[in-house]
């Protein structure tokens, strides 16, 4: 998956650069972030042979072990024939990875994408475990500016902004020109469905602006197993909202981009994610974001535009539901519309690819180039 070998530089030069994270079964905001890194790096960093291993960690059960285990034991083996592993954290499984590749020789580079509502800092001893798990790590990149001042880090290991990636096309200078979008509101939601994510939120929103008339159309994107999908299906027949929205698979990048381009609004009531990349996603593509006050996505709303609600509004799911339903019902829809267009413009300006590997880059070689981890 890396680039051929003529568009490299000198091989003596090569740096090898292992990425791992994300499930082969469950596509999601970790998925994307890492195959779309490893595209960007492609195509923006010739000097660097990277791969991409899963960690097959979500929804880890029984069934799963087999797989997951599986996973370990090729990093263990691909561990003297790489330079930098490049771990992504998002669960508690993610850790195993850390204390595997602890010893060496190889140098670890670990992203936290969790927040301060992640069970791995809500509980006493996920904390203590993820922060010893993480102080094995030579360097940390985080996703964004405050996210060392809102989840527990080992103080002895550096730490540093990576940032994200964008999908390729949602930068593109081309798709500037936005879509028609006639007729009423459009509304989206894209996640592992759980209520942590905020969709069972979403149902209680959707049917919030029925009950006041308010016209839309709303889209439900995701999976999740088979007792939360007969919950949402169930939720959603007897708000009788059926003829509204409309629950979707899982797309793929150039699907979910168009069905982003689509919407006026991103509902994304979660509790769980401190850096939602589907609302930098959303933002690039036209759509406002709908969030509650998570810090990250938070620091996405001011920058480029969007709703946060506030803090009183969003303790309960209802809370969260009735605040939203409120606001949408409240804008002009040639506001949202006006609002996200100028969204998408400074998205598409801040992330570009070019600069955002750069600055990985630049982390990758201090991570390479540091002293030896220092255990905390």
């Amino acid at each position: 998956m890396s680039a051929p070998p003529e568009q490299r530089t000198d091989p003596a030069e090569i740096l090898r650069l292992c990425i791992v994270g994300g499930s082969m079964r469950h596509r999601g905001g970790v998925e994307a972030f890492c195959a779309r890194a490893l595209a960007a790096i492609d195509a923006h960093a010739p000097q660097v042979s990277a791969t991409w291993v899963y960690a097959d960690t979500a929804y880890l059960g029984l069934s799963g072990l087999g797989r997951f285990l599986g996973r370990l034991r090729q990093i263990w083996r691909m561990r003297r024939s790489v330079d930098v592993v490049w771990v992504q954290v998002s669960n508690l499984p993610d850790l195993a990875f850390l204390l595997l590749l602890g010893s060496g020789p190889a140098r670890v580079l670990a992203t936290p994408h969790f927040g301060s509502n992640s069970r791995l800092q809500s509980r006493g001893w996920r904390r203590a475990t993820c922060r010893r798990a993480l102080g094995l790590a030579d360097r940390l990149g985080l996703l964004f500016d405050d996210q060392s001042r809102e989840i527990d880090l080992p103080p002895q290991v550096p730490c540093e902004t990576i940032g994200t990636m964008l999908p390729r096309s949602a930068c593109s200078r081309t798709e500037l020109s936005p879509n028609a979008k006639p007729g009423s509101l459009r509304l989206v939601h894209a996640a592992r469905f759980s209520e942590g994510k905020g969709s069972f939120a979403m149902v209680d929103l959707c049917a919030r602006l029925k009950a006041t008339g308010y016209p839309f159309q709303a889209r439900l994107i995701g999976r999740a197993d088979q007792a939360t999908m007969t919950r949402l299906t169930s939720a959603i027949a007897t708000a009788g909202i059926g003829e509204q929205v409309e629950v979707i698979a899982w797309l793929d990048e150039a699907a979910m981009q168009q069905a982003l381009r689509e919407a006026d609004v991103l509902v994304h009531l979660s509790r769980l994610d401190s850096f939602p990349l589907i609302v930098l996603e959303a933002q690039a593509a036209g759509a406002l974001p709908l969030i509650r006050p998570m810090t990250g996505g938070k620091a996405m709303v001011e920058a480029f535009g969007g709703y946060v609600l506030e803090e009183r509004d969003a303790v309960s799911d209802s809370d969260a539901a009735r605040t939203g339903a409120a606001w949408l019902v409240s804008t002009p829809l040639e506001e949202i519309r006006a609002n996200g267009a100028a969204a998408r413009a400074r998205v598409r300006d801040a992330y570009a690819w070019p600069a955002v590997v750069s600055n990985l880059m630049e982390v990758i070689r201090r991570t390479l180039a540091g002293e030896s981890r220092r255990e905390g």
